[in-house]
């Protein structure tokens, strides 16, 4: 057994808990403009209406739910008319688990499962934000990794339908999703998505700049001066900004500290962060991988065993379809769907072809042994 680290113990570390993924920093920097909308979107409730609905868009790793949090936080000490409910729906990814939060939040205390229906649970919602005479806001994060026409669809028709019934009930969403091509309108049934008339708010890739001022604030609040020099910093941004993901420089940090501590070092060397540097991409590729609906997972390892039986050559989409169609069992246009989710996913780009034909290249960005190993565990 592995014991953490006490943090009394620490003797580089200012404050570790800065460099967890739920750390919550008092002041969110670059995200002002996507604050504001996510603050007004709820603020409508004092008028008397439902929180906007809003689609959240961006990649992983770019603020979107740093920024949930932080206004469900504040609505949370500011008002008792709303009831903000955050969901990982990357976690909870059946119609009882989604409902078993709600009631949960709602009601204030812990549902046992034992002869509870999913039936009971959505009457539950609706007595108890009744009875409070509350509005709620539900936030699905990553909802795009639901199963769209069946989990997805029923919770929002089934939430849509209290707003309908009773003014005490009033119900908006927030749904936050990674894929930059997710289209949410082909995903629902028409009668949901008319009904929801989202408004779109996107968090696009941080710049290089505030990369490293992220970055920057993380270890000036959690590691003492001199643990990591400026030109250490510098290769962590330039390799967090390539990856366009927030979070691979905070972890890189963190492990890059807690193995300078193991050693009995008072600094972090460049040495030291090119030896660490393949193992976070393999830790960063799993976190990219499960992060993909199951669908997306067998889709990349199917590609990683083809592209390893074809090692040397140039991928183009279409050879990748007619290679791998008969192990997927898809048509073309689901082909292709799938493909561009790995592309927004960020584990590989897609590049219209140079060579006069019609087309894309498709270039991994990670190894194709690699993707093989994070999906079937090994590099987990």
């Amino acid at each position: 057994m592995v014991i953490r680290r006490l943090p009394q113990t620490s003797t580089l570390f200012r404050d570790a808990c800065v460099f967890e993924l739920d750390y919550l920093p008092s002041i969110i920097n670059h995200r002002d403009a996507q604050l504001k909308e996510l603050a007004i979107a709820v603020s409508s409730v004092g008028s008397g209406y439902c929180p906007t609905n809003t689609l959240i868009r961006g990649p992983s790793g770019t603020g979107k739910t740093i920024c949930i949090q932080k206004i469900f936080d504040e609505v949370e000490a500011d008002t008792s008319t709303l009831i903000p409910v955050y969901v990982n729906a990357a976690i909870e990814q059946t119609t009882f688990n989604i409902y078993q939060t709600i009631v949960e939040k709602v009601n204030g205390n812990v549902i046992m499962s034992t002869n509870m229906t999913i039936n009971r649970l959505f009457r539950m919602i609706g007595e108890g934000l009744k009875e409070k005479g509350a509005a709620l806001c539900l936030c699905l994060d990553d909802a795009d990794t639901l199963p769209h026409c069946t989990v997805l669809n029923r919770v929002l028709s089934d939430l849509i339908s209290i707003s309908k019934v009773s003014t005490a009930g009033r119900i908006g969403f927030f749904l936050a999703v990674s894929s930059m091509g997710f289209d949410l309108s082909r995903a629902l049934s028409p009668s949901v998505s008319a009904s929801l008339q989202l408004h779109e708010v996107r968090f696009d890739p941080y710049s290089r700049d505030a990369v490293y001022d992220i970055l920057n604030d993380r270890v000036e609040k959690g590691v003492f001066p001199g643990v990591i020099s400026n030109d250490v910093l510098e290769l962590v941004v330039e390799t967090t900004e390539a990856r366009k993901d927030i979070r691979l420089g905070i972890d890189l940090i963190q492990r890059l500290v807690n193995n300078a501590e193991d050693s009995g070092g008072d600094a972090v060397t460049i040495e030291d962060l090119l030896a660490v540097l393949e193992d976070s991409r393999t830790m960063f590729l799993a976190r990219l991988v499960q992060s993909l609906p199951s669908e997306g997972q067998r889709t990349i390892k199917v590609f990683a065993e083809v592209v390893m039986r074809c090692e040397g050559q140039v991928y183009h989409a279409i050879d990748l379809y007619q290679w791998t169609k008969d192990a997927l069992k898809c048509g073309r246009a689901t082909f292709y769907r799938r493909l561009w989710s790995l592309h927004d996913a960020e584990i590989l780009t897609l590049e219209k072809r140079t060579d006069g034909v019609t087309g894309y290249k498709v270039v991994f960005k990670f190894s194709p042994v690699q993707i093989v190993a994070v999906c079937e565990g090994d590099g987990m």
